[in-house]
């Protein structure tokens, strides 16, 4: 039985700089893990996305009051849900001339993303005939962008 010892002899230099460069190699892969690993979804997303109802983009449709065309727009994200409801490039001449526009549009897109329906959208007596073009546009817009079924 001859067992031969062996010494190693590391210097304290040495151990330091192996243990830095082995946490970097870590931090390194975990990093790549991160970014390169499809995401989970959790359960909400999964249901905002199998109830999808408009395809994914920016839908519009012209709106005509007097001799001003204006372009209604409805932006739907990449889940399908309806993020904004705008007016695309609103002249100040419109504006002027029909002050309700901003504030009745602004009023059924805050009814609408609580609700998801035009359904139940209240307004002003005051706005009234606004609101109810501004809603037959809407109505019109979310046609054309829902999600088709075959």
């Amino acid at each position: 039985m001859s067992s031969k010892t062996k010494i190693v002899v590391l210097r304290m230099k040495e151990l330091i700089y192996t243990g830095i460069c082995v946490a970097f190699g870590l931090l390194f892969v975990i990093i790549l893990l991160m970014v390169f690993l499809p995401k989970g979804k959790d359960e909400t997303s999964k249901d905002t996305s199998a109830n999808a109802a408009y395809v994914p983009g920016v839908h519009s449709t012209q709106l005509i009051l007097g001799n001003h065309t204006i372009e209604l727009e409805v932006v739907a994200d990449d889940t399908g849900n309806i993020t904004d409801i705008r007016f695309a490039a609103l002249d100040e001449s419109v504006t002027t001339l029909y002050p309700l526009l901003e504030p009745s549009l602004s009023s059924i897109s805050t009814q609408f993303m609580e609700t998801g329906t035009l359904e139940n959208i209240s307004y002003d007596d005051s706005s009234r005939y606004t609101s109810l073009i501004l809603l037959e546009a809407l109505s019109k817009t979310l046609e054309k962008a829902s999600i088709q079924e075959n």
